[in-house]
């Protein structure tokens, strides 16, 4: 009976030791795990590193688009502008026209100096000079009026190789020489107006025109003018 009880307690002993040692591994693989870190995962890790790039790239993006896109373009234009070699703020120039004076026989003539500053590209402003002569039949000097005219001038196709104008000034009489047949106007003022185009070449413009003025009697005139222009 002795024997038996001692069998029986060395069974028992044997059938529980594999699991007390189990039930030990697990308690220290549990208590093992709960003090390691937590696991990050890779993509959360480069998450910071592309947040950290993103703000630059916003900027470059930013500063990029402050700049027009057809900022460029409007620079050229305006060196075309700048470049063309037919626009001008100044003309100095002369001219000559025959036909019917007014006074004496029926041809006559006018030789002229002129002045324009161009206040727009398509308005000038202008003083000139002239000197109208009329001949005659009787042996006598020419009958002669020297005028100062303060003109406006309009030309609707500015800074191009061609240069329509149409221009009307005041007139102040400084002068007459008359002579037994003809006689110097009184008032001594009037008006004329010329109508003509130039062919323009760089600094340089070439023309022709018709003039109609009235200063007691009218004359009508058509001559060529040349231009120096700057």
């Amino acid at each position: 009976m002795a024997s038996l009880c001692i069998r029986s307690l060395e069974n028992l002993a044997h059938g529980y030791v594999p699991v007390w040692l189990l039930s030990i591994t697990v308690a220290s693989v549990s208590q093992t795990a709960w003090a390691l870190p937590p696991v990050t995962p890779l993509a959360a890790e480069a998450t910071p590193e592309l947040n950290l790039l993103a703000p630059p790239a916003a900027a470059r993006g930013s500063a990029e688009s402050t700049v027009p896109p057809d900022g460029g373009t409007r620079l050229d234009e305006r060196a075309d502008q700048s470049e063309n070699s037919y626009s001008y703020r100044i003309a100095l120039g002369a001219s000559l026209a025959m036909g019917d004076p007014g006074w004496g026989t029926e041809l006559g003539g006018i030789q002229e100096l002129h002045g324009r500053a161009q206040v727009l590209p398509w308005l000038g402003v202008g003083l000139a000079y002239f000197n109208l002569t009329a001949s005659n039949n009787e042996g006598y000097s020419p009958f002669q009026l020297q005028a100062l005219e303060l003109n406006s001038s309009w030309h609707p196709l500015p800074d191009t190789w061609f240069d329509p104008f149409f221009q009307i000034g005041a007139l102040g009489i400084v002068g007459v020489q008359s002579n037994a047949y003809e006689h110097g106007p009184e008032p001594r003022w009037g008006v004329q107006g010329q109508l003509g185009a130039n062919v323009v070449l760089p600094h340089f413009a070439i023309g022709v025109h018709a003039r109609l003025g009235q200063a007691e009697r009218e004359w009508t005139l058509f001559g060529l003018q040349v231009e120096g222009r700057i």
